[in-house]
């Protein structure tokens, strides 16, 4: 049990250092690290109220995922309440992003 959960802590840092390495290639390409989020439909900026992507879709391409970020739509208010990328996301998960001795659960519902 021990080795397993070791294996596991393993798997999650290399998670984190694939993160950290996905940041800066992408500063590397663009000059800039991904925004947090982004409000990607008019007006732009702090009184905006619509969501857009966060930074995790910002990374696919980065975390070996080229391929799912290619099918999303982005703009037009692509973050949360968006319809137009849920059939093309659901049921996906990337590795990366989640640390394999999380509590938490694989998938969480808007509410």
């Amino acid at each position: 049990q021990q080795a397993r959960e070791s294996a596991r802590r393993t798997q999650c840092k290399n998670n984190l250092k694939q993160i950290g390495l996905a940041l800066h290639n992408h500063h590397d390409v663009y000059g800039y690290f991904p925004p947090a989020t982004s409000q990607d439909q008019a007006p732009f900026g702090p009184a905006a109220s619509n969501w857009g992507a966060s930074w995790m879709v910002y990374l696919l391409p980065y975390v070996e995922a080229d391929s799912l970020y290619r099918s999303l739509v982005i703009g037009g208010g692509t973050g949360y309440g968006n319809t137009a990328n849920g059939a093309v996301l659901s049921g996906k998960k990337i590795p990366a992003y989640r640390c394999p001795s999380s509590p938490l659960p694989e998938r969480t519902t808007g509410g």
